[in-house]
């Protein structure tokens, strides 16, 4: 069955990143608010992305990290207007953590700043213009890469 990549995205950001992400891995993209258990099911792969808001990732991809089968790999993408990777590292350990107590294998994690839409934020300009297309480019070998280790190998 083909890789999914799950996304919750308020601003765009993240949306951008996953769409990028399935286009080079052949890979079925669902907003966290469409995926059902039936989606997660026989699924070799799957990347689940979040954008950080208010210092938070989305609640609904931490609820739906638990239902992910324990036979399946994962990877998890992050985008955030500020690029604190204190940040960005204790929401990769609270979703690793999540996923680890399900024995679900996560394979690694991409963090990419994203433009602050927040109006405050947003007259502020942090990380404007971003993900930029060089962004995107490195989410497409990133999630090829994920791709590639998690297929099966050959006996």
């Amino acid at each position: 069955m083909r890789p999914l990549i799950v996304y919750s995205s308020r601003t765009g950001n993240t949306r951008r990143v996953a769409r990028a992400m399935a286009e080079s891995l052949g890979a079925d993209c669902l907003s966290v608010d469409h995926v059902t258990e039936q989606h997660l099911a026989q699924r070799r792969l799957i990347g689940l992305g979040s954008g950080i808001y208010w210092a938070r990732t989305d609640d609904k991809i931490l609820e739906l990290a638990r239902k992910i089968p324990s036979n399946c790999q994962t990877f998890l993408f992050i985008t955030s207007g500020l690029r604190f990777t204190t940040m960005v590292n204790y929401y990769k350990n609270l979703l690793s953590k999540t996923l680890r107590k399900k024995d679900v294998r996560q394979v690694k994690v991409w963090h990419c700043p994203g433009f602050d839409k927040y109006p405050m934020f947003k007259w502020m300009g942090i990380s404007k213009s971003r993900p930029d297309q060089r962004d995107l480019a490195e989410a497409r070998r990133f999630a090829l890469k994920m791709g590639k280790q998690s297929s099966p190998h050959p006996a």
